[in-house]
């Protein structure tokens, strides 16, 4: 029993936690709540339990990769993506064009431009102001290991880890030109995180290449960090 404080929720492939560090977290938390949950659990074994996140959508297994790795294991070039966890930094995220897309608020879905300050959402055949839409983050990011160096793509909830703040933001920021906009980028480089990944080849304008899509991203916790490479290594040395 996990008890976690100061999750946000998302709605990728349905519904997705993502932590930051403000979020708390207890085992088996001496509450009454959590005993009635654990009772309950016991008793039916979780039978009635309904999964929020979509199938296909958390992945299978992710074994911890180097960036190097990926591309040596030829990963992402089967029929079904492949799904690996690495510990890089990052080192540039790309926003000198287009960092996000105009979201239809109700649907998520692009909007197309209209004209007017006017978007229109195909999804749900409907029209929206400037105020109305939501800006959500598609970036480009360069990460970098002891190993090499991998573009990753970003998405809304993994953007908002990595920069601190939503695209709409900082789009009003780049539009009133302060100086914040740049700051923000900035400050999101040289940090180290652990990625999850979902690697595919995928084909876009006749052209195929490694795409590397981040389906979870997390600060690294040096401690869990040595208590698993002593582990390794204690796994080295009794073979």
């Amino acid at each position: 029993m996990v008890a976690a404080k100061g999750l946000k929720v998302g709605d990728f492939n349905g519904k997705s936690l993502s932590g930051s560090f403000a979020s708390l977290f207890e085992v088996n938390p001496d509450i009454e709540r959590a005993h009635q949950v654990q009772a309950w659990y016991q008793q039916t074994g979780g039978a009635s339990v309904q999964s929020l996140t979509k199938a296909g959508g958390g992945g299978g297994p992710a074994p911890r990769k180097t960036l190097k790795q990926i591309r040596d294991e030829n990963l992402g070039m089967g029929e079904k993506p492949d799904w690996v966890e690495v510990k890089a930094f990052i080192s540039f995220i790309k926003h000198d064009a287009t960092y996000f897309y105009v979201a239809c608020p109700e649907t998520n879905k692009k909007c197309l431009e209209q004209g007017d300050g006017k978007w229109h959402c195909e999804a749900n055949s409907k029209t929206y102001t400037d105020d109305q839409v939501v800006r959500r983050y598609i970036m480009s990011v360069t990460t970098n290991d002891s190993s090499g160096v991998q573009w990753l793509t970003a998405f809304n909830e993994a953007g908002e880890t990595l920069l601190k703040h939503s695209a709409n933001e900082l789009y009003n920021k780049q539009v009133n030109k302060d100086p914040e906009f740049e700051g923000a980028f900035a400050d999101a480089c040289f940090k180290e995180y652990i990625f999850k990944l979902r690697c595919k080849m995928e084909t876009y304008n006749d052209e195929t290449r490694l795409k590397c899509m981040i389906q979870g991203v997390t600060p690294v916790n040096y401690t869990d960090e040595s208590t698993t490479l002593l582990a390794s290594i204690n796994e080295m040395m009794a073979r």
